[in-house]
């Protein structure tokens, strides 16, 4: 299954019109409106992921984020990575190299070039470690709540439980602006926040 790169999801309304079109033969949908339909009904992602794919996808960027290419998950030799800008999530994929839907995980006709990741992610020789367990809590003005080592870097608590597959358990590396991680899929960075 592929899908357009191009493709925005049906509103509520225009969806119920399409399928009450389907349904009474009053037209077929062309391949576009198939596609909005598609990310209409594709479910949200699981709180908990519960393969590779599903935890990668938790990472990409919304619809209306103006660099479409962190809209998708990309593979490539073997590597599915997704980001938002803030944060990165990486796995081990079979998976052919390529865009993909971070929701319905179809394939994307899109062409884009990825970002480095590799520019972003700490090395783990230069990080300092620390439980997740021992991380402080807090809000921000804007009422974002993040974990934080003390005195130190802060990160959003969203993005740390994604990366964790919402475990509270284990370790994170971190340096003055930056925490990375595993989880059971593969890696993660999340850049610091202001507090």
């Amino acid at each position: 299954m592929q899908i357009g790169g191009l493709a925005k999801r049906a509103t509520k309304a225009a969806a119920y019109e399409l399928v009450v079109d389907i349904k009474t033969g009053r037209r077929v949908p062309g391949p576009e409106e198939i596609d909005s339909l598609l990310l209409y009904f594709a479910p949200p992602h699981p709180k908990r992921a519960k393969t590779d794919l599903q935890w990668v996808a938790k990472a990409a960027a919304g619809v209306h984020n103006a660099r479409p290419e962190l809209r998708y998950v990309y593979v490539r030799d073997g590597v599915a990575v997704a980001t938002d800008g803030h944060r990165a999530h990486r796995a081990p994929t079979t998976l052919a190299d390529g865009w993909y839907d971070p929701r319905t995980y179809a394939r994307v006709v899109f062409d884009g070039k990825y970002p480095d990741l590799d520019s972003v992610t700490p090395d783990r020789a230069a990080c300092q470690t620390i439980a997740v367990s021992d991380l402080e809590r807090g809000t921000t003005d804007i009422k974002t709540v993040y974990l934080r080592v003390s005195g130190g870097v802060a990160v959003d608590e969203r993005y740390l439980l994604d990366a964790l597959n919402s475990s509270t358990d284990g370790a994170v590396h971190y340096t003055e602006d930056t925490m990375a991680g595993d989880s059971e899929y593969g890696d993660w960075v999340i850049a610091g926040l202001r507090v």
